[in-house]
């Protein structure tokens, strides 16, 4: 097999894995991904892919090799680095998460997954009052879609939480009110229960 028909061959298995992916077969996913890379070392997508593959499996360690392997072949793409800003955000290494936050920024500043990790970094790291601000802005920036129902709940449970943190607790209230009037989020208990957990401790800080 020559060298262009290898990179063929691997470029199909990436996209095979892919499909794979998308209904739930990670472990086959892998597999073609495996295959792949030994075709094509190079192929920075292949590695990528698998990084979501052991991300999603909780294999930290494969995944971060994983992700590091493509960004030798591709240092630009701001997946890599988002994926393992949240494998370290996941793992409770901020300092390290940070680093290729400030990485993806300088690729694409209104890249979806940067802005969404970067706003859950603020939130971990107690930087309640950065919290607000960046999420008012990103709620208003239409950058974060209004279909995606799961993202902006959460953003709205930082936002709701840190202005209580910062004793604004009329205005967190208002948002969890707001949310728990939400269809979506009245009908996912663990929205719910978390929704109900901050006003709780709006009620609390208020009786205090």
């Amino acid at each position: 097999m020559t060298s262009d028909e290898k990179s063929k061959k691997a470029s199909l298995l990436n996209e095979k894995s892919l499909k794979s992916l998308t209904n739930g077969k990670i472990d086959e996913a892998i597999a073609f991904l495996e295959e792949a890379t030994k075709l094509d070392p190079t192929l920075d997508l292949a590695y990528g892919n698998l990084g979501i593959c052991f991300a999603q499996r909780r294999e930290y360690e494969k995944a971060l090799t994983s992700y590091k392997k493509a960004l030798t072949i591709d240092s630009t793409r701001i997946a890599y680095h988002t994926g393992i800003a949240a494998i370290y955000l996941d793992t409770k290494q901020y300092d390290d998460a940070q680093k290729h936050l400030e990485i993806a920024k300088k690729i694409n500043p209104k890249n979806l997954a940067y802005l969404l990790n970067y706003g859950l970094w603020l939130f971990v790291t107690n930087r309640y009052q950065e919290t607000i601000n960046f999420h008012e802005e990103f709620l208003n920036s239409g950058l974060l879609p209004e279909t995606d129902l799961r993202n902006n709940a959460i953003a709205n449970y930082r936002l709701a939480f840190s202005y209580i943190e910062v004793n604004n607790v009329g205005r967190g209230l208002d948002i969890v009110e707001e949310c728990l009037n939400s269809p979506y989020i009245a009908n996912d208990f663990q929205l719910s229960f978390v929704f109900r957990q901050v006003k709780n401790k709006a009620k609390y800080k208020i009786g205090g």
